[in-house]
């Protein structure tokens, strides 16, 4: 029994023995961290801080504060910890405390070093071996190597793009395709300005005429200017001015200079100058309608060429007088490629319509250059104007109408007649693979003519007689012997002989001589009062529609002249309604030929 009172009281002692040494060790170790914290603590620190309205960092500090250690008395009241924030290195205080416009007295301790501060024993990005020698490139799309603009320049502004792509099909290569845009405006310094646009295609197309705007390829343009003076690069657009007999509008590619000038504060001179490609030829045509077809018509050229491609963009028609407008929900779309026109039902064709189309072309024989020279002469009350045009073809051909001596010689020969600038297309077929599959005919006696020159051409593929080929080009009807025969069926377009004069057809080249074509006009206008003025103008004209031959060359020029009188009367005294009188007296010659027609279509 003694034993058992003795054990019970032993674990009685036990249990009240662990818990006084456990909180005594944690006493010992609060004492211990505590110490610690002071060792590793600055001194008190002591700071008036003025209030401002618009700072709530009361203290930033370069070391680490100590929150506990903070102690801010505003006016001997010390401040709770809700209106303030200790934050690393910095004591923030509320918004309500920093209106106060009063000072603080704040205190507080700080460590040794700053927990925010990131530090590192050692750099990584140096940790390369010393015989490596790192041969990257460091690329950033966002900046060049020299860290400076793409164009440099403060006074530019510019936008672009410029991509580089491929397309594959399961019916076609590997096609790479690419496009590059840039337009630039600005100051280039000393008071040069430019304006550029550029763009480029690797498949270069015309636009589609069915829409009211055109986005066009392949454009470069540039001008520079300064002062009064500007030049202009690239493709542009030219027309004339002040002038009556000098009509045109143009799309060229080369380069102009305009130069303006002050002889005095009421006498200005301006002067311009060109010389560029011209990528048209221009024609008015009046087209030939049915009832109810809405088409498409066929455009055709000055010289009634059935192949040719419209420049986009150049076209003027006019139904009736009234000038139409592009646009499958306008009026007419145009296939400028095959220049072809069709008219939507808002325009509706009939018999008696009177459609007249003014467009350029590009006929591709010849590489047709241009240059102008124009002087405008301004004053109080004279205004003096000079121009001058020169558009001449190249005398050597491009392309499939390049000339041999052959041509030439027939060209020489024919002066201004053109009907005689043919040559034969008849050819002995050739045995190399380029002629097999082709047309052939055989050459029969002409039935009414007893020349042996003279033969006519029928089908035949009977390789034991001789065989030709032949091209033959459409003529006007009464000057044919062929047409086409339709009852033969073979891979391709055959012709038969139907008599002299009977036919629409002839086995005939037809040869594309070289043209010129220039114009000089001056015009005066002088106003003799107010309400008066007279003017005048001269026009000489100088049409070669064959370069290359030096016959009938008396009726190349031509001369013209207008007068005028102009005056105007105020009916009320307001000047609200006025009348207005122009007499006008005008002389052409019958050899006068101007670019284009200068009186309206109608």
């Amino acid at each position: 029994m003694l034993v058992n009172e003795n054990k019970h009281f032993e674990r009685i002692k036990d249990n009240l023995i662990k818990p006084t040494i456990i909180s005594h060790l944690y006493l010992v170790l609060i004492v211990i961290f505590t110490l610690g914290i002071t060792s590793i603590c600055n001194s008190q620190i002591t700071n008036n801080i003025g209030l401002k309205d618009s700072n709530c960092i009361l203290v930033q500090d370069s070391l680490s504060i100590l929150p506990s250690s903070v102690i801010i008395e505003y006016q001997n009241i010390r401040l709770l910890s809700n209106e303030y924030t200790v934050v690393d290195n910095e004591i923030l205080g509320l918004p309500t405390l920093c209106k106060k416009s009063d000072s603080l007295k704040i205190s507080y301790r700080t460590f040794d070093f700053r927990f925010g501060e990131v530090l590192s024993h050692l750099d990584t990005t140096k940790m390369v071996k010393k015989d490596i020698v790192y041969i990257g490139y460091d690329y950033s799309p966002f900046k060049n190597s020299n860290n400076q603009a793409l164009i440099s320049g403060k006074g530019l502004d510019y936008n672009g793009s410029f991509t580089r792509g491929f397309s594959v099909g399961n019916s076609q290569s590997l096609v790479l395709n690419s496009n590059f845009n840039l337009q630039l405006a600005g100051d280039l310094g000393n008071g040069l300005k430019i304006v550029a646009a550029i763009s480029d295609d690797n498949i270069p197309i015309q636009p589609e005429g069915n829409t009211q705007s055109l986005q066009e390829f392949d454009q470069v343009y540039i001008r520079l200017s300064k002062d009064k003076t500007s030049v202009v690069a690239g493709d542009y657009q030219q027309q004339s001015r002040n002038s009556y007999f000098m009509k045109y509008f143009k799309k060229l590619k080369g380069a102009s200079v305009t130069h303006g000038q002050s002889l005095s504060t009421t006498k200005n001179l301006e002067s311009r100058a060109s010389f560029a490609v011209s990528k048209g030829k221009f024609n008015r045509l009046t087209l030939p309608v049915e009832e109810g077809n809405q088409g498409p018509y066929k455009l055709t050229g000055a010289n009634g060429e059935r192949f040719l491609i419209v420049l986009a963009g150049s076209e003027r028609v006019y139904y009736d007088g009234v000038l139409l407008e592009r646009g499958e929900d306008f009026d007419y779309t145009i296939d400028y490629n095959r220049a072809e026109i069709v008219f939507t039902p808002k325009r509706i064709v009939a018999r008696e319509s009177r459609i007249i189309i003014e467009y350029e072309y590009t006929d591709q024989n010849y590489l047709r250059t241009l240059y102008t020279l124009e002087s405008n002469y301004t004053s109080n009350k004279l205004k003096i104007s000079t121009q001058f045009y020169s558009e001449q073809d190249s005398k050597n051909g491009s392309g499939q109408a390049a000339l041999d001596s052959i041509d030439k010689q027939i060209l020489a020969t024919s002066g201004d007649n053109l009907m005689d600038a043919v040559r034969s297309g008849v050819n002995a077929l050739q045995e190399d693979a380029s002629d097999q599959g082709r047309i052939t005919y055989i050459m029969l006696d002409h039935p009414s003519s007893s020349n042996p020159d003279d033969f006519i051409l029928k089908y035949s593929n009977d390789t034991n007689m001789p065989l030709f080929t032949a091209i033959f080009s459409e003529v006007e009807g009464g000057n044919g012997d062929y047409i086409i025969d339709n009852e033969i069926g073979t891979n391709g377009r055959v012709y038969k002989y139907v008599g002299s004069g009977m036919g629409t057809y002839l086995p005939t080249i037809r040869i594309v001589p070289p043209e010129q074509k220039q114009m000089l006009t001056s015009r005066i206008e002088y106003q003799i009062s107010k309400n008066t003025m007279l003017y005048g103008e001269l026009g000489w004209t100088n049409l070669d529609i064959n370069r290359l031959s030096n016959l009938n060359k008396e009726d190349n020029q031509g001369l013209a002249t207008n007068i005028g009188y102009k005056h105007e009367w105020a009916l009320d005294s307001a000047k609200l309604w006025r009348l207005s009188t122009d007499l006008n007296y005008e002389y052409v010659d019958e050899k006068f030929n101007p670019l284009n027609p200068y009186r309206v279509a109608e």
